[in-house]
């Protein structure tokens, strides 16, 4: 019983190894040409896939397999597999429905023929073996191909606002939209001009400390208090070798005995936060987007 199930097992890998892998696929006479519409769909919406196939055997009733399977999250929602004959130079439709879902989604077709040992020198063989994906484009809310997606885009490697999520604090594998990332370099720019020393990964990181790290350990939820102590503290970091959070702790301090700073220790509720929720506070989350203004005043009038 055990040494049957073992054979089961060892059939169906080497069968899943001959649909997903190019290398495992053994051709057949004949081509094969896949096309779906709409060329471009919105989430969710049908879209029709059909294979044509021209074969250069001949094989017999439901020895073709036919199989549509979904890769990333994509959904089929008409045939997945049928089974039929084709003749030597005929040509056959396959069709079935499919809805593709953020953020990638594809579909993996194969046409398999199955072979008697009397009509064929193999055993089986493929007429179609061929995948295609989408991804979801942010730029126009619909799912394309990847040249498609990448002509809308600087080519790579992509200047450091088009990757960096600033409520995470980091570079992830999101692309953002063109007018997000320019919108984020226009903040980076205003930052490097109230501090020349300013890389643009720093002022990145200028960007997301602006925000939950000044909320989580001082309370502060105004821009306009929180980015002259920032860049007060990259001062002292330089002329006192301390680290970041060390010297904004020791700004925040000085500005909290000279009465100019209207925030809340040890907690961490805010002066203009109305949830008093010490854990979670939806009023950081409800916060308007940055928009860097003119801090030189806050700075003394002259930039760092």
């Amino acid at each position: 019983m055990v040494s049957k199930v073992l054979f089961v097992l060892m059939v169906i890998t080497g069968l899943l190894s001959a649909q997903r892998y190019d290398d495992a696929t053994i051709p057949l006479p004949g081509s094969s040409k896949l096309s779906w519409h709409p060329k471009e769909p919105k989430e969710g919406e049908i879209v029709d896939i059909t294979l044509e196939v021209t074969s250069g055997v001949d094989v017999s009733t439901n020895n073709l397999h036919i199989g549509f399977h979904p890769i990333g999250n994509a959904k089929i929602i008409g045939k997945e597999t049928l089974r039929t004959s084709i003749k030597k130079g005929e040509t056959k439709f396959f069709k079935t429905q499919v809805k593709f879902f953020r953020p990638f989604g594809g579909v993996f077709i194969m046409a398999r023929a199955i072979f008697s040992p009397e009509q064929y020198k193999r055993s089986w063989g493929d007429l179609a073996h061929m995948n295609f994906s989408l991804l979801f484009d942010t730029l126009t809310n619909t799912f394309v191909t990847d040249k498609e997606y990448w002509s809308r885009r600087p080519r790579p490697p992509l200047p450091p606002e088009y990757t960096y999520d600033v409520v995470a604090g980091m570079h992830t594998g999101v692309v953002l939209p063109e007018r997000e990332a320019k919108k984020l370099r226009a903040q980076m720019d205003s930052l490097k001009q109230l501090d020349s020393t300013l890389t643009d990964e720093e002022a990145l990181q200028m960007l997301h400390d602006i925000g939950e790290p000044m909320v989580v350990r001082y309370g502060i939820h105004r821009k306009e208090e929180a980015i002259p102590i920032l860049i007060k503290a990259r001062k002292l970091m330089r002329e006192q070798n301390l680290s970041k959070w060390d010297a904004v702790d020791k700004v925040v301090e000085e500005a909290k005995e000279r009465g100019k700073l209207n925030f809340f220790r040890p907690d961490f509720i805010g002066s203009n936060c109305t949830c008093h929720n010490c854990n979670v506070c939806p009023c950081f989350e409800r916060a308007e987007p940055v928009n860097i203004v003119d801090f030189k005043d806050n700075l003394g009038g002259r930039n760092v």
